[in-house]
């Protein structure tokens, strides 16, 4: 995976309420971004071209707070304005990486399909065994075994250069 999302795992970032369905140009999802456990964003990418919607809670598009909120709802903007403030600090000191001959610079929307591909793998790891290999870092190959010493041996035997994902979750 080019794109680190261990600050994001470091930080208290999670997803909740993920739903996803086949659109017109991909895959769309949506899902509760949350912050130390708290809802802080809804996000949105409707599979359609566009770019991903993050409406973070109590916050207009600049991230000031909306006026005039009951204080419950000025609490929860005020946490969803400091998880967007750690958010953007992080998406600001993604370093670019290359892919497909071209050097790429991480943006909100590519750490957050980094963070659900992610957050998904660990699901998949813990029923089953996925590598990858150099050759081809963006593909997963699963394995319907769980991960165990054994099953190591035979993915090393077979493919000596992979990468277990289930050791090592953010190779």
């Amino acid at each position: 995976m080019p794109v680190n999302v261990k600050p994001l795992i470091d930080n208290a970032f999670g997803i909740k309420s993920l739903k996803k369905w086949n659109a017109m140009e991909g895959q769309g999802y949506s899902f509760t971004l949350t912050h130390n456990g708290k809802l802080v964003a809804e996000v949105l990418q409707d599979g359609n071209g566009g770019a991903t919607r993050v409406n973070w809670v109590g916050l207009r598009w600049d991230g000031s707070m909306i006026p005039n909120q009951s204080p419950v709802d000025a609490k929860k903007a005020g946490l969803a304005q400091a998880a967007k403030t750690a958010f953007d600090a992080i998406v600001r000191a993604a370093p670019t990486f290359e892919s497909g001959g071209m050097t790429l610079t991480v943006d909100a929307d590519l750490l957050l399909e980094a963070l659900l591909e992610h957050l998904e793998m660990q699901k998949l790891c813990k029923t089953k065994t996925v590598f990858r290999l150099p050759k081809d870092p963006n593909r997963y190959n699963v394995l319907k075994a769980p991960f165990d010493s054994e099953v190591r041996a035979y993915v090393l035997k077979h493919w000596p250069t992979a990468i277990i994902v289930n050791e090592n979750p953010f190779a």
